[in-house]
Parts: C-alpha cells; structure tokens; sequence
C-alpha cells in the first residue's frame, strides 16, 4: 500500500511538474529559447516565437563566435516529444484519479 502511494505522488508530482515547465515555456518562448539554447559569449538570440503545430516553441540565433559566415540557426524549444511526454503523464494521473475515485465509491456503497 506505502509503495503504491509514492508512485502515484511520483506520477502526480511528476505530471504537475511537467506541465508547469511546459505551460511556462509557451507562455514565454523568450525565456525558453534561452533556457535551451547553450551559454556562450556570442550568441544572440534573433527570434522565439509561438507556433500551433509541434515544434511548438522555435528560436532562431546567430552565434558570432561559431558562425564564421554569419548564418543563423535554429533550434526546438518546446518539442512534439515534450508535449507527448507530458500529455500522457497528465492521461496517466487522471486515469489513476478517476479510478481511485470508482474504488471508493464502490468500497462505501
């Protein structure tokens, strides 16, 4: 009963976790792009922007010291992986709520 009981705070808190991380990184993909993006003298981050289809969060930079030809690259911030990952936490948790909620029904009738 104890080891159930700390996976499902595991799996809840892990949910709770991940949605918060992913719901803060679409609400500012500024701050995504920097929290991907590697830490280096140089880089300059020229784009992040919001998009409906995955990858949901995209960042666009240029790396002055890395780029000898100036080229601007781009990267993922928030990816389908992240949004599958977890979605399927978040479908885990309510599936063991609502199960939870059905066994106690049925233990107090």
């Amino acid at each position: 009963m104890v080891v159930t009981a700390v996976i499902v705070v595991g799996l809840v808190g892990s949910a709770a976790v991940g949605t918060w991380r992913v719901v803060k990184e679409v609400r500012d993909p500024a701050q995504a792009c920097a929290h991907q993006l590697p830490q280096f003298e140089g880089l300059q981050i020229m784009s992040s922007r919001r998009e409906w289809s995955p990858p949901i969060v995209r960042c666009t930079y240029f790396a002055a010291l890395v780029d000898q030809i100036g080229t601007a690259r781009r990267v993922s911030a928030v990816t389908a992986k992240n949004l599958i990952i977890v979605g399927g936490l978040d479908v885990l948790v309510v599936a063991l709520v609502v199960a939870r909620g059905r066994a106690r029904r049925r233990r107090s009738s």
